[in-house]
């Protein structure tokens, strides 16, 4: 049964073009095929070498969903083991990275037992509480109010524009109310007074985010409308206003949320851990410190820190801040030119969970220190502007600049210049993109600008041991690899499994057949587990028009064991003769020398497979194009000897203007 099975799907799957038959590797350790240079190894030469060493090792899973019987359950679950453990997504980076830790308070012993200070400070928080108490209430009764509900002034500002310049002033003014209040009526619960109240203090983080464009459409409507303009003039005469400009107004709960921070901070330093107050204080500063910092939840977080990034690179697609993106590493390196093998500029590459983005930098700036002073540049927490200006006032152009970015699931990582001890280097090279119909081609003109970095020949990168302060180059890799894998679930069933085989990663993507055919990226090797041939319709597995894979392996399931074998579109070896593969079982047997452990067979073959693939000329045709032609170019220009006799005709007949003598143009 077992052996008609084989031969049926083979026959089957030559149908479809995959007739080149695998020969079983069975040897108990797999060969390094790395290959050997030698000083005279240019370059390219070595690079191309290296791009047809994967650093990891991807599969793709195809398993029929279907009813299964206990021993049918129980066996797909040793298979199932063999792919490894389920990947867990990599820690991504969010604005609260780059942010100090709470300062922890000074111990008892060494507090300053001076609680005549102590209550100076807590009435100097609670006089300048009323003070800015009044500059609200200054401004909702001169201004807020009157425009926003009196008939008489709606001609001069109309309700949108008043809900966007004075925000929710209306509620912090409520809430301010309330503090001050409990502050003069409870006396001796100085602690307990600021926790209470520092929590209904998330109303200003509204405020917070929206008061830069606020300020701005304020100067607008100062400068355009003259009706506004006379009666904020007019507001400015009344008592309460003292004169004060009213964009200063608007500023001063910014300033207030900061101060609070400071102040109760100070009141706490001077208060022993044995003190009433000290628990309620210590959680208020918390509270307040994450309202001022806008660390409150994570999808803040998340935005912060992609609008940092955004304020900090050049010509960035504003299409960076999406709420479905995380950043998940960043690496400072340098770009190396491969003709000339030197540096050719800084740079950064950004990984998120769904693309890879790489900014030009200056040499002597690490990206950390320069997120974080784009972090520094926003006073208590607030946020930038959509159109990527920070909300502090101040004015800091950006340092980097955007050289392009595409999607994770078409790039793959290869070993640099090997020959170069100084520094770890890597190759970037980006697949070819699929073919796609005329009107999908002018949809994606965009993308196509910003890919076009990639699109234009493999990258190589270098980074000097330790001067990454960020990750090294081997942590961005698996991170690399693993945020490929887990792009590549397209739905609640697809799932990602991984583990080591021979010092390699190797990732698995699983799916149904429906999901297979509904991925939009498809790894070269399709590994199809079945229990009898009518699990799998290869006709809707493999249409002639589709994206198919390059190399197909049946996994047949029965009480016995496992049998394996693999067929390719291309030769990758001597072809297998007609007879099927043995048997071979999963299970441990005593016989060692008689029984095949199949995970050792499995794993062995699929890396072998891999490898010769990137070998075949027709598969490096396709993904190496770039290098190969630069090979070729360098090997020509090698076997040309260039004539000596050019020399001496060129000084015979050189009078002072020099011609060239090369048939190509200078460039």
């Amino acid at each position: 049964m077992s052996s008609k099975f084989l031969k049926d799907m083979k026959t089957r799957l030559d149908d479809y073009g995959y007739t080149h038959h695998w020969k079983l590797n069975k040897e108990k350790t797999l060969t390094d095929d790395a290959p050997e240079y030698d000083a005279t190894s240019d370059l390219n030469e070595i690079l191309l070498a290296n791009s047809k060493m994967p650093q990891c090792q991807n599969a793709d899973i195809i398993i029929p969903d279907k009813k299964r019987t206990a021993d049918r359950v129980y066996q797909l679950r040793q298979f199932m083991a063999i792919l490894g453990t389920p990947i867990k997504p990599a820690p991504t980076i969010d604005g609260s990275s780059s942010q100090a830790p709470l300062e922890k308070p000074a111990h008892a012993s060494s507090v300053t037992h001076d609680e005549d200070l102590r209550q100076f400070r807590i009435q100097e928080f609670i006089d300048t509480e009323r003070s800015y108490l009044e500059s609200l209430q200054a401004a909702l009764q001169c201004v807020v109010q009157p425009l926003s509900n009196d008939p008489n002034y709606k001609h001069i500002l109309n309700t949108y524009k008043c809900t966007k310049i004075f925000l929710n002033l209306p509620r912090l003014h409520e809430v301010t109310e309330l503090f001050l209040r409990d502050l003069e009526s409870r006396p001796g619960q100085f602690g307990q007074v600021c926790y209470d109240h520092m929590s209904e203090f998330k109303c200003y983080r509204k405020y917070l985010m929206e008061q830069h464009d606020a300020q701005q459409l304020h100067a607008k409507e100062l400068r355009a409308n003259s009706l506004y303009k006379r009666f904020i003039d007019d507001a400015r005469q009344h008592p309460l206003f003292k004169m004060r400009k009213f964009k200063d107004v608007l500023m001063e709960p910014v300033q207030r949320v900061g101060r609070y921070a400071m102040m109760l901070k100070d009141i706490l330093q001077l208060t022993p851990s044995g003190h009433p107050d000290y628990a309620g204080l210590t959680a208020a500063c918390q509270l307040i410190r994450d309202i001022a910092t806008m660390a409150d939840d994570a999808p803040t977080k998340a935005a912060t820190m992609f609008m940092n990034i955004y304020n900090a690179v050049k010509e960035c697609p504003c299409s960076l801040v999406n709420p479905n993106r995380s950043l998940v590493a960043f690496l400072d390196a340098y770009e190396i030119q491969r003709d000339t093998n030197t540096p050719a500029r800084s740079v950064t590459l950004f990984l998120f969970t769904d693309k890879i983005m790489v900014a030009a930098r200056p040499s002597h700036q690490r990206t950390e220190e320069a997120l974080q002073a784009w972090q520094d540049l926003m006073p208590s927490g607030v946020t930038s502007n959509g159109t990527g200006t920070p909300t502090g006032g101040s004015k800091r152009e950006p340092t980097m600049k955007f050289k392009g970015w595409i999607g994770i699931d078409a790039i793959e990582l290869f070993g640099g210049n090997t020959q170069d001890t100084t520094a770890d280097t890597f190759l970037l090279h980006a697949a070819p993109p699929l073919s796609s119909s005329l009107t999908e081609r002018r949809a994606s003109i965009t993308t196509a600008s910003y890919e076009k970095y990639f699109r234009k020949g493999p990258r190589l990168f270098s980074v000097a041991p330790g001067s990454s302060k960020s990750t090294s180059v081997t942590q961005f890799r698996v991170a690399v690899e693993k945020v490929k894998a887990l792009s590549r679930k397209y739905s609640d069933k697809d799932m990602a499994y991984e583990r080591k085989w021979h010092s390699m990663n190797v990732y698995s993507n699983v799916y149904t057949v429906d999901d297979y055919l509904a991925a939009e990226t498809r790894n070269n090797i399709a590994i199809l587990y079945m229990e009898s041939t009518s699990d799998i319709d290869l006709e809707r597995l493999f249409p002639t028009s589709g994206n198919a894979p390059w190399i197909v392996a049946l996994i047949q399931a029965d009480l016995r064991g496992f049998r394996f074998h693999v067929c390719s579109r291309i030769p990758l070896a001597a072809a297998e003769p007609a007879a099927p593969a043995p048997a071979t079982s999963l299970s441990s047997s005593t016989h060692e020398s008689t029984t095949i452990d199949f995970e050792r067979v499995f794993w062995n073959n699929v890396l072998l497979c891999e490898r010769k693939l990137r070998h075949a000329p027709m598969f490096s045709n396709q993904h190496d194009k770039v290098l190969r032609s630069e090979v070729q170019k360098k090997s020509r220009s090698r076997s040309v000897p260039r004539p000596s006799s050019l020399t001496s005709i060129s000084k015979i007949f050189n009078h002072g203007i020099n011609l060239p003598l090369s048939p190509v143009s200078p460039k």
